[in-house]
């Protein structure tokens, strides 16, 4: 299981270097620490590799680089009892999270999901 994270990881590793789409494998971390001031920003958790997640971290790395200005955070989640799950009231995964250029939380779970689906899709 860990082997295919990693493995889902490499391919979006080529991503992060040219664009504003960064991969974040702690156990723990704290989102706001993460957030790039003046921006609006995008966090997905992620727990196992899906062809739904596959499909979705394949657009943002698309739409990252033809838009480099919008931070994506990519935040694997290593499982049910992590502390990233009650933390961030994490329900189903992926989970997008959408924060405004103050940091402030905007939208989160499906709402945020259709947002983001909504924006890669240019709309």
């Amino acid at each position: 299981m860990k082997f295919l994270t990693s493995a889902l990881l490499a391919l979006l590793l080529p991503m992060a270097a040219s664009a504003e789409l960064v991969e974040v494998n702690k156990k723990d971390v704290d989102v706001k620490t993460l957030l790039v001031p003046g921006k609006d920003n995008i966090v997905v958790f992620h727990n196992k590799p899906t062809y739904l997640s596959h499909q979705l971290y394949s657009r943002l790395g698309d739409f990252s680089k033809k838009h480099p200005d919008v931070p994506i955070f990519v935040v694997d989640v290593p499982g049910a009892s992590s502390p990233l799950v009650k933390r961030y009231a994490l329900r189903a995964f992926p989970a997008v999270q959408i924060y405004d250029k103050d940091g402030v939380l905007t939208q989160q779970g499906p709402s945020a999901y259709k947002s983001v689906l909504q924006m890669l899709d240019g709309k």
